[in-house]
């Protein structure tokens, strides 16, 4: 019996090197039916990465002729995957061979499931970086990432379980489900799509899993962080408030991470960025209600 088909969007953005490991991990997995996409987002070496890709001829190539963030080159990948799921991973991570095939046995066995992913490990401490988590909208914003830091040889779960959170740069989805739902919002452009994301799925019915026996390697990132992306994280922070939590939150959250955290931020010269980003979320806040309005359920707040 054939399987189905299962597209893998790699997420392209500056490292040449670590894509050509990426592709090597993905072309090597045992799951026998696939199609790989390359999303390249503009940079100074995607005329290298082009030559890389081109020594995998199975693999398909999406440049953009700019840099569209994290949710619109996945976005890209997307549209264009012809999967019954797609697999969503980057250039700096390296995918374990049999990542695809656990994956797609746990969804096929488990129909109430929408999304599952793996355990995701530091490649230099050989740590775990993120096996799920849960995240709580209240008034004070809660996200607990599961077994942080832990050697991976100790981990205390070893068969699937739900959660309530994936990261976004790891994570197996119906492609109905997509469909269903949209994908990531582009305007988020990075930091903070797949917490909204993952808010949708929750609020759908459909769950969200963990499947310990499926690993990915990912570098360490710099731990400097320009100013650029901590815009995105604040106005995507303050959106995710104003799509998700409940209404009796959110006078005391603007109290709180705006008001609060203006102050914070201006001891910190970051006054300017704070209220940029605050204002970008606020403008928006209209058609974020309205969104809100349209939902027939509100997501949950807690676990």
């Amino acid at each position: 019996m054939t399987k189905p088909l299962v597209s893998v969007v790699v997420l392209s953005y500056n490292r040449p090197v670590a894509l050509q490991r990426a592709l090597v991990s993905v072309v090597h997995q045992t799951y026998p039916n696939l199609e790989v996409l390359v999303v390249d987002n503009l940079s100074v070496s995607s005329e290298e990465i082009a030559r890389i890709v081109s020594r995998f001829p199975a693999i398909r190539l999406i440049s953009h002729p700019g840099n569209l963030g994290f949710t619109g080159g996945m976005n890209s990948g997307i549209r264009a995957a012809f999967g019954k799921f797609v697999y969503l991973t980057e250039d700096d991570i390296e995918v374990e061979p049999q990542v695809i095939t656990t994956l797609v046995e746990h969804l096929t066995r488990n129909p109430s499931m929408g999304v599952a992913g793996p355990v995701m490990v530091n490649r230099i401490s050989g740590t775990v970086r993120c096996a799920g988590g849960h995240f709580t909208l209240g008034n004070t914003y809660e996200m607990r990432i599961l077994d942080q830091d832990t050697s991976v040889e100790r981990l205390p779960r070893t068969g699937p379980y739900s959660v309530s959170y994936l990261p976004g740069a790891s994570m197996m989805v119906r492609a109905a489900l997509f469909e269903r739902l949209g994908s990531f919002r582009d305007e988020f452009f990075m930091y903070g799509e797949d917490v909204e994301f993952c808010a949708r799925v929750r609020r759908s019915g459909l769950g969200i899993a963990v499947v310990p026996s499926a690993r990915v390697i990912h570098d360490e990132p710099s731990a400097d962080v320009p100013a650029i992306i901590e815009f995105h994280k604040i106005k995507n922070f303050v959106s995710l408030y104003l799509l998700h939590a409940r209404p009796s939150v959110l006078p005391i959250f603007i109290v709180r991470y705006g008001a609060a955290g203006l102050v914070r931020a201006l001891r910190e010269r970051r006054g300017l960025l704070h209220l940029r980003a605050w204002f970008w979320a606020l403008a928006r806040a209209p058609r974020f209600l309205l969104e809100r309005l349209q939902s027939v359920q509100t997501v949950p707040c807690t676990d």
